[in-house]
């Protein structure tokens, strides 16, 4: 790695071990909303965050540019829903709920469909039903959630940018994200297209990612402490927003049409 990566990894490195203290210095008197506690969800939102802020790491290390920044699209999916949180508070939690009844309600009624007439119509099928009357009895009309309109309702319009550009980038397989397998090459006796299995890290791509993943991070821990009333590691993370500021953030934004 370049000096400026080595750089970008001790400042993740920090990062990291600053999440998890945070979730560690935590204190949540439990309500009567039990799990559905908005400072809980929110915990929980941090504590994926970090795993996935970790994966997205070893991705980086290892060479898969695609892994890495899928991952880090999870970081920002999971800062937008902390910023709605943040915003909203418990009714945010219930349109996460009413989100999980459409998924699971959606879930049943694929599986009935694609069930054969005897799993339909035994104990299998009656339970799934069952299920789905429900689920729909619970919410009289589950809604799927829009990360649009989250991304809305929490203002995190730049959050929202990151997300949709590393949709593009690597998670959907997109004719941008496939042209990462594909390049010239030049040869003395002609230019020859190649496919790679793994694609190859494009210039600045890595720092460019790791950049993304420690802004995603940082906001989820500015919220999730936010939304905590503060904790014992404020002053700490209020220390290394500063040095990201200073240091981290290289705005090294990478397009769709990026080419090194």
């Amino acid at each position: 790695m370049t000096p400026e990566e080595t750089q970008d990894f001790q400042f993740a490195e920090s990062l990291l071990g600053l999440a998890i203290d945070i979730v560690g210095a935590a204190t949540v008197q439990v309500t009567a909303e039990g799990a559905r506690d908005p400072k809980i969800v929110s915990l929980a939102l941090l504590c994926r965050t970090i795993t996935n802020f970790k994966g997205a790491m070893v991705m980086a290390r290892d060479e898969q540019i695609v892994e890495s920044r899928s991952l880090v699209r999870l970081c920002f999916e999971n800062l937008l829903w902390v910023a709605a949180i943040r915003e909203r508070g418990s009714d945010f939690v219930n349109d996460m709920r009413s989100d999980e009844a459409a998924n699971k309600v959606a879930l049943g009624e694929l599986t009935l469909k694609l069930s054969t007439p005897d799993v339909r119509e035994g104990t299998d099928g009656q339970v799934i039903r069952t299920q789905i009357k429900r689920l729909n009895s619970a919410f009289s009309k589950p809604k799927k959630l829009n990360v649009n309109r989250a991304a809305a309702e929490g203002v995190t319009e730049k959050a929202y940018l990151s997300y949709a550009m590393l949709s593009l980038d690597a998670v959907h397989p997109s004719l941008t994200a496939l042209n990462r397998h594909v390049h010239l090459e030049q040869e003395a006796d002609g230019r020859y297209l190649t496919v790679s299995v793994v694609p190859p890290f494009k210039s600045k791509d890595r720092l460019a990612t790791m950049d993304e993943a420690c802004n995603a991070l940082l906001g989820v821990c500015v919220g999730v402490n936010e939304l905590l009333g503060g904790t014992a590691k404020s002053d700490a993370m209020r220390v290394l927003a500063e040095r990201f500021q200073a240091q981290g953030s290289h705005a090294y934004v990478i397009t769709p049409n990026h080419r090194s």
